[in-house]
Parts: structure tokens; C-alpha cells; sequence
């Protein structure tokens, strides 16, 4: 197709013209709200995660780089630009995998997009309301781009959250500098050819670099289509577009999911889905059912002889780790999750410290840990469907069928228990004080009349 004219129906011109032509005042308030209430989850996991290894190395990178101080890079004394500020916070809040996931997107959506709306929305000085409503658009392009994928595009590899999500990046970052139509196609195109991320890296620092790449190109393409760089303007469409290049066998079409494009909005139906425990989201239903079942029958952990955790096809997928020896890997690791769940009847960050990992106590009750699959013809992930569990004990064996998901719209995290999810990731790093200063700020964020205040309340004195 003709790198310079896009044709007016093609689905990357509705997805550029939903992008720059949608007013801020036709996103509903409760889009806003959900939107809000993302930032605050996404700003607790990032300041959770700023003193992890990944993110020290990548504060070191941006220290060492320079550049123009437009955004914060959240719990530090650093300001960047807002491409690398969105690079560093996204990989902080991606860090410890206690991030939103999105079922249509099938990954993490508010570490790469909300960490591109802050830095972009600093450095514009936009208005909280322009920046959620910047969110929540970008977060329905991604939404509508990964089905086009199909589940066998994550089967084969690829990890979805930022191989869609630089798209993402890209529509949140051209609104706010309020790109054209044809500006916001080009960037689209520029950002085709950098979407990257493998899922065999799950386990180590290179899956939250994944978010922050992705976030951080997104945010240059369009800065670069904004200044007239050129690129194919209907990169979603026809042979050996993106959409044709990375897809698989089974997909909903592009062209179908663009007439969707905020009827609902993403944020509405199906909504996020937003963690209780700091690992892969595939554990988290077999971990709520295990913990029910321990607590209804009053099984003591000295009496499990073995656990068994059925799953659908596609759930353990991501499950990659066996016998982890890393925090990082046991994230990824079926059988370390049901164990120290087991062991400790809870799940917490510190419970993939390293130390932790290696106790002697849950690595024997590892060993005791199965799964399978249950055959089924759909494909699942780790937020749809159901598990099994099952305990046996020297006093007999006992079942669980659960079909709910923690974090769900239908079990959700919200309210009172996001303040305290908020205060419990960030109280080794903020005071009581500054903590409160943040989370009043985001809780007011749609008010805010520039979003450099936030900004400036995520410092902290240290590197």
C-alpha cells in the first residue's frame, strides 16, 4: 500500500480517526473512574517494584543518558524524557507481575499504557481528564488489535501485552500531543516494525523490558510521525501487513473489532482485571480455590500428600517453570505458587524473594504439586474459565471446582481494597504521609488541571 495516502476505511484509518477524533467529553464518566482507579493500582505496583534489580539497572541507563526533564521517573530524584521516564516506570510496574491484565488483550495493559500516559501527560502538561481519557482509548486499540492475533499468536511465542500494547503506546501518546489522523496512521506504521516480546523470557528481567520497550517506542513513533517521519499508512491491513505477518489460525477480524471501538468502551465490558497476588495471572484461580478448599476443610499443610490443579487448554501456557530457583521464575511456576500458597496460607511480594523460593519446607511440598489438562475445544487463558483442585491428605481427599477469577470484574479488587493494595506496595518506599499526598492526588486525578502535580509528587531523594 501507498506509504503516503490511507484508505478511508481501512481499519488503521478507523483506528487512527477513534484516536485523534474522539472527544475527551463522549468518554463516560465510569470509563474515567475504572481509568483512575487503574492509575492508582498501576502507581503502587510501580513503586513496589522501583528497588528491584530491573529497574535499578534501567535508572542507571537513563542516568547515564541524559536529556530534556519533561516526566518523572516515579520514586526517584530523576526527571527524563518523557519516552525514557515511560520506559523506566513501566518496567518497575511490570516488575513484580502484580499488574491489571486485560482479557481481550490477553496481557497487562496499564504498566506499558498508563506508564505512557503519565510521562506523555507530564510533558504536555495535559489535564488529568485528557490523560484518562487518552488511557482509555488506547486501551480499546490494543483490545481490538489482539483478537485480530488470535490466542496462537501468544501459543506461538509472542508475548501480546507488548507486541499489541506498543499500539497502545502509540494512541495514548498521539492524543495527547494531538496528532492528525494521518500523523497517528504513520506512527502505527513506525511502530509495526518494533513490536517485539517473547514469552520464553517469562521468568527473568527481559519480561518487564518488554513493557518498557514497548511504551518507550511507542511513545517515538509517534513524536517522529508528529514531526512528518513516514511510514505504511495502512499497517493493520492487506498482504503482509501486521496483522497478516503475526496472526494466527485462529483470529477475529480486525475489521470486526473496530466497529466496536467504544461501543463498549474496554473499561466498561470486559472491564480489568486486577491482581491480589504478585505472579503470572494463570495462578491465580488455582491459588484462591486451594486456599478455599485449605480453610473449608480445615486441612492442616502437614497432612497434604499431594495437590492436583487441572487446567483448560491455554491456561498453563505461561506456567513455564517446574523447579524455579528465582522470585522471578517461581512467578511463572504452578508448583511453587500452590505450595507457598499452601505453606503459608497467603501470597505476598515478599513470597518471591529469592530466600523464600528456596525454603527447604516448600520446595518438599513442591514435589507434591501435579497438573493436567482438562480437555475441552475452546482455548482459555488465565482469566477465563475454570480449575480443578484437588487435595489428598492421610484423612482423605478433597475437591474444588472454581470458576471465578480474583481481580475479576466479578470478584473484583476495588474500593477500600485498592487504597490498601496501594499502601501495602508502597510503604517501603513512601512515607505514610507522602503515600497519602499520592494517592489523594490520583484518587482527584480527572480534577487535575496539570498532571506535572502528580509527577511531582512520585519523587523521592536517591538515584
Amino acid at each position: 500500500m501507498n506509504a503516503t495516502v490511507s484508505a478511508a476505511n481501512s481499519a488503521t484509518r478507523q483506528l487512527a480517526d477513534f484516536v485523534a477524533l474522539t472527544p475527551t467529553g463522549s468518554v463516560p464518566d465510569k470509563v474515567l473512574e475504572a481509568a483512575r482507579d487503574a492509575l492508582i493500582d498501576t502507581l503502587g505496583c510501580g513503586l513496589a517494584g522501583i528497588d528491584d534489580e530491573p529497574c535499578r539497572i534501567a535508572r542507571l541507563w537513563i542516568s547515564e543518558q541524559g536529556g530534556t526533564a519533561q516526566a518523572q521517573v516515579w520514586g526517584s530524584a530523576l526527571r527524563t524524557t518523557a519516552a525514557d521516564a515511560a520506559f523506566a516506570n513501566a518496567i518497575a510496574a511490570h516488575a513484580l507481575d502484580f499488574d491489571d491484565s486485560s482479557l481481550n488483550l490477553r496481557g497487562h495493559p496499564s504498566a506499558l499504557m498508563m506508564s505512557t500516559a503519565i510521562a506523555v501527560g507530564e510533558a504536555t502538561h495535559a489535564n488529568g481528564r485528557d490523560v484518562l481519557a487518552a488511557y482509555a482509548c488506547g486501551l480499546d486499540v490494543a483490545a481490538k488489535i489482539a483478537p485480530a492475533l488470535g490466542p496462537d499468536h501468544y501459543f506461538r511465542g509472542w508475548h501480546t501485552t507488548a507486541t499489541a500494547g506498543i499500539f497502545a503506546a502509540v494512541a495514548i501518546a498521539a492524543r495527547l500531543w494531538k496528532l492528525s489522523s494521518d500523523a497517528t496512521c504513520h506512527a502505527f506504521g513506525l511502530a509495526a516494525s518494533q513490536s517485539a516480546g517473547l514469552t520464553r523470557n517469562f521468568g527473568s528481567m527481559t519480561k518487564s523490558h518488554h513493557v518498557g520497550h514497548a511504551a518507550k517506542c511507542g511513545i517515538t513513533a509517534a513524536w517522529l510521525a508528529g514531526k512528518g517521519f513516514t511510514a505504511d499508512m495502512d499497517i493493520f491491513d492487506g498482504k503482509g501487513g501486521f496483522i497478516e505477518a503475526y496472526r494466527g489460525e485462529r483470529n477475529t477480524p480486525l475489521a470486526d473489532g473496530v466497529l466496536k471501538l467504544g461501543a463498549p468502551w474496554e473499561l466498561e465490558s470486559p472491564g480489568i482485571y486486577r491482581k491480589r497476588w504478585p505472579c503470572c495471572y494463570a495462578a491465580h484461580r488455582p491459588v484462591a480455590g486451594l486456599l478455599e478448599l485449605l480453610e473449608e476443610n480445615n486441612i492442616a499443610t502437614a497432612d497434604i500428600r499431594h495437590i492436583r490443579v487441572g487446567y483448560l487448554p491455554g491456561v498453563q501456557h505461561p506456567m513455564i517453570h517446574h523447579n524455579p530457583v528465582t522470585g522471578l521464575e517461581a512467578k511463572f511456576s504452578t508448583e511453587y505458587c500452590m505450595a507457598a500458597a499452601a505453606h503459608d496460607r497467603a501470597l505476598s511480594i515478599e513470597s518471591f524473594d529469592d530466600a523464600n523460593v528456596a525454603r527447604p519446607a516448600v520446595r518438599a511440598l513442591m514435589a507434591r504439586v501435579t497438573s493436567y489438562e482438562i480437555p475441552d475445544k475452546q482455548v482459555y487463558n488465565g482469566l477465563t474459565g475454570y480449575n480443578d483442585i484437588a487435595v489428598e491428605t492421610g484423612s482423605g481427599n478433597f475437591t474444588k471446582h472454581i470458576d471465578r477469577t480474583p481481580g475479576s470484574p466479578d470478584w473484583p479488587v476495588a474500593g477500600r481494597d485498592l487504597e490498601e493494595k496501594f499502601r501495602s506496595c508502597v510503604r517501603k518506599v513512601l512515607s505514610d504521609a507522602a503515600a497519602s499526598q499520592v494517592l489523594d492526588l490520583a484518587s482527584k486525578v480527572v480534577a487535575l488541571p496539570d498532571l506535572s502535580a502528580l509527577g511531582a509528587a512520585l519523587r523521592r531523594a536517591g538515584p
